[in-house]
């Protein structure tokens, strides 16, 4: 992982492509480069476009399937997974 001088990087980061609002895990790649192949926590690749990469243009929807694989990974409790996807189910009603 490259980064300028003195400079740290998340471990996880959120990053938008094909449709959607992905995370992906720094120690494996990094960063994300428009037209490569991402590889992120849902187990998708997808391809970053030069409009993903835009900042405050980010208005897909989040993928659900990274969100609770962050949630895990960050150590979240099976209890608090199922809370947060029974509120993403409340608002998506």
């Amino acid at each position: 992982m490259t980064l300028p001088v003195g400079g740290t990087v998340q471990r996880y980061l959120w990053q938008q492509a094909d449709g959607k609002r992905h995370v992906y895990d720094t120690n494996d790649q990094y960063p994300a480069r428009v037209g490569q192949p991402l590889t992120v926590l849902c187990g998708d690749t997808v391809t970053v476009r030069v409009k993903d990469m835009q900042p405050g243009m980010w208005l897909d929807p989040t993928c659900r399937a990274c969100a609770v694989e962050l949630a895990s990974v960050l150590g979240w409790s099976e209890d608090e997974i199922a809370q947060m996807v029974a509120r993403w189910d409340e608002a998506t009603k």
